[in-house]
């Protein structure tokens, strides 16, 4: 199984399993310290449910920057790619926090569907017609259109 890995623009890199597990994965760069970083692994999907990272270290001249110094953000967001099952039978697919709750909403503004990003979203049987999604994770959402017809 491969597993991409990108650090902001830094350290693209595709990455292929020995056997069950990355034994190790080493990034050097230079960023500002205003200049925020996202660290993407992306898994196939038949495999996202056996991801486990461990010993997950981010360090700095300053020592670990996930639980010292004075970083500006201390949270890490784990998302997944959500797929999305529509009417026509085809799948759209979004990236959600792992934890959030999805809302879904019709033209109207009446929530028609609610569920955590862990469980399916299957809008094939709500009526032709366009849909706005709603993921929310904490005090931070995103929200995304569905054409389903």
């Amino acid at each position: 199984m491969d597993v991409a890995v990108a650090l902001g623009s830094n350290c693209n890199q595709t990455l292929t399993l020995s056997g069950s597990a990355i034994e190790n994965f080493s990034c050097t760069f230079t960023a500002a310290s205003t200049q925020a970083l996202t660290l993407i692994l992306t898994v196939p999907a038949q495999r996202w449910e056996t991801v486990t990272i461990t010993n997950l270290a981010l360090t700095g001249p300053n020592g670990n920057i996930i639980t010292g110094g004075t970083p500006t953000h201390q949270a890490i967001t784990i998302t997944q790619n959500k797929a999305i099952l529509l009417r026509n039978g085809s799948t759209q697919n979004w990236q959600v926090p792992q934890l959030a709750t999805i809302e879904v909403f019709n033209i109207m503004g009446k929530k028609v569907v609610q569920k955590s990003a862990a469980s399916p979203l299957d809008l094939s049987r709500l009526p032709a017609g366009i849909y706005v999604l709603r993921a929310q994770s904490g005090p931070l959402f995103q929200s995304l259109r569905i054409n389903n017809f």
